[in-house]
């Protein structure tokens, strides 16, 4: 960025605007000396070398710059909730709503050079304007209607225009999020006793002005007016939240780092069936996306992994410890299987090869598992020199004991893997479920629990509703399904609340969008009697939070993992305290430049 600035300043023009700019936090004060704009994504992060060290920061770094910044989408699905992602600025970096809606309007005008046309509402401005159910910067509204220099582009099927009072339900502005509270931590075995705030159990309704008492690792009480232990450290949690903590019920945390790096992923095998492996085995407790992760609120991440048609065994871990051991809550949550499955449209020239193809896939698949049944129903009689280990590991899941997860989005795979669990009377949880919505009263009637894997996504067919991945938890959720919502892959795990939370903008109800994040993974991970909600002899795995954790502009202001305060401190954190206090470098405004005009805000 700066040899492209120089260049431009050498040869006399001015660059209108860097695009994507992800480290613009890095040199504000040279392309505010320059006037070139900035336009970023909202918080994109490690998906590749040259991205590992942005920071969701970033955006509203360059615009507390003077730099005239805008948020882009990159994406045909990010581009379909840019309100979201102008929320997020509030969060990372403190803006106003005001300032974050300037990113997504008045500000890409100016970059355009079209501020006297769009980007506010003004007499004589292009009649262009987007309707929202609620505030456009709260993760709960979406989009009711969008016109175009005056003519109506889109309305949703529900708005009904001959209401009396159409209008939106709630017109709140978000504000940005309390700072991070400061707990001391001791030595030993301590007593903590969180006061003054809204306690959500989960389980039960929420507590207002409630106590929450910590001891030995485990919460000892909740309620209100509770007698404080003698020697508690007293925590004020007036006008604050505290949640149980947030549970990623699919993810490759630790073992993928930059995955656009081979070198960096660890998260397959080269075998067809690896039932053997444990994904426990490869985990880095020292990766930069756990505390990222762990600064949204997520305190246990399940841990799958990737490759092969029986891909191996998921693992569930804590999101604080020094060596992988300490991280682990739980080795083996459940097997991982990825059936083999033909696409819905086949080449005609290689048609019939596929077929066979696939059919020669399954055939092995199926003779997999039933060799593995005919191992259990011999193992009593072995020797232990006559054990095979990896027939040894499908014990649990070939008995019905523990959960197969099958990797499974389209309507056509998840019928097939319910068909091929019954087979084998195996415990199916479906892991994907794009389209999970359009068989969700089987999935209800079998009692087969699901795990969304992404709410954001596009629909999985040009036939299907625009908001059909948007609606599926809410559908879910209506027919009776046991589900969890996920953020999967790593390097957007930390997105996981507002997964939830724009879920709730299509039609989930805002106490099961924080289960789907909360107590239906723990039921799912079968460890619903340590975590998922804020109840006595719990593990105290606890958030303290500025508001509703499936808000975006929301802030965990607090944790405890496993009854132990943690520091809420990342990769991003340090470098948006680092850039932050840069020194002013004292650069003077460029002259005259040919091109557009400086792109500052001051």
């Amino acid at each position: 960025m700066l040899r492209l600035l120089q260049v431009a300043q050498d040869y006399g023009f001015r660059v209108a605007t860097l695009q994507h700019v992800l480290e613009g936090y890095r040199v504000a004060p040279e392309m505010l000396a320059h006037g070139v704009g900035g336009s970023t994504f909202s918080d994109w992060w490690s998906y590749k070398k040259e991205a590992f060290d942005a920071i969701p920061y970033n955006a509203a770094m360059m615009m507390r710059a003077g730099v005239i910044t805008s948020l882009n989408s990159d994406s045909g699905e990010v581009i379909r909730h840019l309100n979201l992602e102008a929320g997020k600025t509030m969060r990372y970096g403190g803006l106003t709503a005001e300032e974050a809606l300037r990113m997504i309007t008045i500000n890409p005008a100016i970059q355009l050079g079209l501020q006297n046309r769009i980007g506010s509402i003004e007499v004589g401005k292009d009649g262009d304007f987007a309707v929202f159910t609620r505030h456009p910067l709260d993760t709960h509204a979406r989009n009711v209607m969008t016109i175009i220099e005056g003519e109506v582009f889109f309305a949703a099927a529900d708005l009904d225009l001959t209401d009396p009072a159409p209008g939106p339900g709630d017109t709140s502005i978000p504000t940005p999020p309390s700072d991070l509270l400061e707990i001391p931590v001791g030595t030993g075995a301590q007593v903590y006793v969180i006061e003054g705030a809204t306690v959500h159990p989960v389980t039960s309704e929420p507590i207002p002005n409630g106590t929450v008492i910590i001891a030995d690792g485990r919460i000892k009480a909740v309620g209100q007016s509770l007698a404080q232990p003698e020697g508690a450290t007293i925590i004020d949690g007036t006008g604050l939240h505290v949640y149980p903590g947030l549970i990623n019920a699919a993810t490759q945390m630790g073992l993928s780092e930059i995955s656009g790096l081979a070198q960096t992923v660890d998260s397959r095998d080269l075998a067809t069936f690896q039932p053997e492996l444990r994904t426990l085995s490869g985990i880095n407790p020292h990766s930069e996306h756990i505390p990222v992760a762990l600064c949204e609120g997520i305190t246990l991440s399940h841990v799958l992994p990737l490759g092969g048609i029986v891909s191996g065994r998921g693992s569930a871990i804590q999101m604080s410890g020094w060596t992988t051991p300490e991280l682990l809550r739980s080795g083996e949550t459940g097997l991982v299987i990825d059936l083999p499955s033909l696409p819905t449209a086949l080449d005609e020239e290689k048609r019939q090869e596929r077929i066979d193809e696939h059919q020669k896939k399954m055939e092995d698949t199926e003779a997999f598992i039933r060799r593995a049944q005919l191992y259990v129903k011999s193992r009593p009689g072995r020797s232990e020199s006559g054990h095979n280990l990896r027939l040894e590991a499908m014990i649990p899941y070939v008995s019905g004991q523990s959960s197969v997860f099958f990797r499974a989005n389209t309507y056509k795979e998840i019928l097939s893997a319910l068909r091929f669990a019954e087979s084998f009377h195996l415990k199916a949880v479906i892991l994907g479920g794009a389209d999970a919505w359009k068989c969700a009263d089987t999935l209800a009637e079998k009692s087969i629990p699901v795990v969304l894997t992404q709410v954001f996504r596009v629909p999985t067919s040009p036939h299907e509703r625009y908001d059909a991945q948007y609606t599926n938890a809410a559908r879910l959720e209506q027919a009776g399904v046991l589900f969890a919502i996920a953020s999967s892959g790593t390097e957007f795990a930390r997105q996981l609340p507002v997964h939830a939370g724009y879920a709730v903008a299509y039609g989930l109800s805002p106490k099961a969008a924080v289960e789907a994040i909360t107590l239906n993974p723990a039921r799912i991970l079968g460890l619903v009697d340590r975590v998922g909600s804020i109840e006595a002899g719990k593990t105290a795995d606890v958030i303290i939070t500025s508001g509703d954790p499936t808000q975006a502009s929301t802030r965990t202001v607090g944790m405890f993992i496993d009854g132990a305060p943690v520091a809420l401190i990342s990769l991003h954190e340090r470098n948006y305290k680092k850039f932050s206090n840069r020194p002013d470098p004292g650069l003077a405004p460029t002259g005259d430049l040919n091109g557009p005009p400086a792109m500052r805000m001051r």
